[in-house]
């Protein structure tokens, strides 16, 4: 059960929440594929933050945009496909969640939180980013002028110093997996994602 909740509060929230759309499936996959189409998480608490919307999608899973209902603070809440979480496909969502935590950098993503909801799979709560990822950017933008590609860069280095400095390395680094927004100053700054 994800932390704060009781065993079997996952599957009473996907049963609570489903709509009248007959049972579902037994087979994990085909039942995860009919609670995320139906989004029957949306307007849910999870972790302490309501489930707002969808805002992306993939081979991985599905990430949605939460907001803490008291203090208003935004989150992104990464839900990983069963069959990316067990057998031979493993990925150890535990260890992302460990490695974004450890390197402590302003270019890596913050976790706040790790759980999971039975029938629904493994999820992260991470810091809810405002931006385009760095491959969309560069499709925008292309050919780009040398010093932004240098400042960009300059960021993402630092970002993987520091990720290599706490011993982490990122197995899938590519610009799909990096994400540009603007800090307060209006600069571009870079987010490293997906460890």
């Amino acid at each position: 059960a994800a932390a704060g909740q009781t065993p079997g509060a996952g599957r009473r929230l996907a049963e609570k929440s489903a709509p009248d759309t007959g049972p579902i499936p037994e087979d994990p996959r085909q039942a995860w594929e009919a609670t995320v189409a139906r989004d029957v998480l949306v307007g849910k608490q999870l972790d302490g933050y309501v489930v707002k919307r969808r805002i992306g999608d993939g081979g991985m899973g599905i990430v949605y945009e939460g907001e803490h209902p008291i203090i208003g603070r935004k989150v992104a809440i990464k839900i990983l496909r069963p069959e990316i979480t067990t057998g031979v496909q493993t990925r150890d969502l535990i260890a992302e969640a460990r490695a974004a935590s450890a390197i402590r950098h302003r270019g890596i993503i913050d976790v706040f939180g790790f759980g999971t909801l039975k029938g629904i799979g493994q999820y992260l709560v991470m810091e809810f980013l405002e931006g385009t990822p760095l491959n969309k950017v560069i499709a925008e933008r292309a050919p780009m002028a040398e010093q932004e590609v240098i400042a960009l860069l300059d960021e993402l280095l630092s970002a993987l110093s520091a990720a290599h400095a706490a011993g982490v390395i990122h197995r899938d680094l590519k610009p799909g997996n990096i994400f540009v927004e603007r800090d307060s100053s209006g600069a571009e700054c870079l987010k490293v994602l997906d460890f």
